[in-house]
């Protein structure tokens, strides 16, 4: 994994607030992937200032007990702070500045959400002396043709 840092940043989007960690949520998140995608909220959002995707996860609770854990989840993209949105169904999130650990890979269309899972499964069994989490604010993010996806975790 590599490190870096990121200044502050305001993502809007689709919120979900999960309970915990296991196959309903994990169907929740996929059901709001999918009306996000399917009814087109992105085009609703006011104020993008780049065309790459994101998902942002925080407001962690229970964060040592994966099983338990629960989490806050906005699907949607970097906007300006100052335009105010007008689709009533989304939530903006100011993100601070914050040192990530990342790591990027290319994603097979035919295999995506496996290979997003076994990512994700990865860097949720690292260490803690590896991966310094403070589950902050992580990140995934993708290309504009959502083929490459960066998952950047709050550290330290």
């Amino acid at each position: 994994m590599e490190k870096y840092s990121h200044e502050a940043f305001t993502v809007t989007g689709l919120k979900i607030s999960t309970s915990k960690l296991n196959n309903v949520d994990q169907k929740e998140i996929k059901e709001t992937w999918y009306k996000f995608m399917k009814e087109k909220i992105g085009d609703t959002i006011e104020g993008k200032l780049f065309p790459q995707f994101h998902a942002v996860y925080y407001n962690y609770k229970d964060q040592d007990n994966l099983k338990e854990r629960s989490f806050d989840v906005i699907l949607g993209f970097i906007t300006d702070p100052t335009i105010k949105q007008k689709n009533p169904i989304l939530s903006t999130l100011n993100i601070p500045a914050q040192d990530y650990m990342y790591e990027t890979k290319v994603l097979d269309p035919k295999n995506m959400q496996k290979e997003i899972f076994e990512l994700w499964e990865k860097i949720n069994n690292l260490d803690n002396q590896i991966l310094p989490r403070i589950y902050g604010y992580d990140l995934e993010m993708y290309s504009e043709d959502k083929l490459t996806l960066t998952i950047a975790i709050a550290i330290k």
